[in-house]
């Protein structure tokens, strides 16, 4: 929940320095700021707060079903995903050299490299989307030996509710 209310912060301050407007609406600085001190951090804290998410859920689903070879599962889920959050941070820190160079490639005043940026947020986009369907299908396998007549209840109270995250 920290990161989650760091990214907002960050957020509303690159709102309140231009984000989101024409670039040739802002300043120079303000453009380093946004990049450097909101935008490159709230990246950061963005994958911290995805990665700490699917391991809160995937804790749930340890301490509702005891069943070993589900468990055997959801810690290789588990093992997956901080292993991807963790490629992820490092992605983000690392794909520019320097990483200075994350925030002032802009002005080509600084040299750098920098690499293939879309296709890195295409690959983490795809996994992270793989991830959610998983962890969405993953207590799904479970109801299936529940009770016919548990089964039908809790397919009722999701199915027929507005809110399908309310029990």
């Amino acid at each position: 929940m920290l990161a989650l209310l760091a990214v907002d912060i960050c957020s509303q301050m690159a709102i309140d320095r231009g984000f989101g407007q024409d670039i040739w609406m802002l300043s120079a600085g303000n453009i380093t700021d946004i990049l450097q001190k909101i935008f490159f951090v709230e990246e950061i804290l963005y994958a911290i707060t995805i990665t700490t998410t699917k391991t809160s859920i995937v804790m749930f689903y340890l301490r509702i079903f005891q069943e070993p070879s589900f468990r055997t599962v959801c810690f290789a889920t588990q093992c997956t995903n901080v292993t991807f959050g963790a490629w992820h941070i490092m992605q983000i820190l690392f794909t520019t050299t320097p990483i200075s160079y994350n925030w002032t490639f802009w002005d080509e005043q600084h040299s750098g490299t920098r690499g293939n940026v879309r296709l890195f947020s295409f690959i983490n986009g795809g996994i992270n989307i793989a991830l959610d369907l998983w962890l969405f299908i993953l207590p799904v396998t479970q109801l299936v030996t529940v009770s016919s007549c548990i089964r039908l209840e809790t397919l009722a109270e999701f199915g027929l509710s507005r809110n399908p995250t309310r029990v």
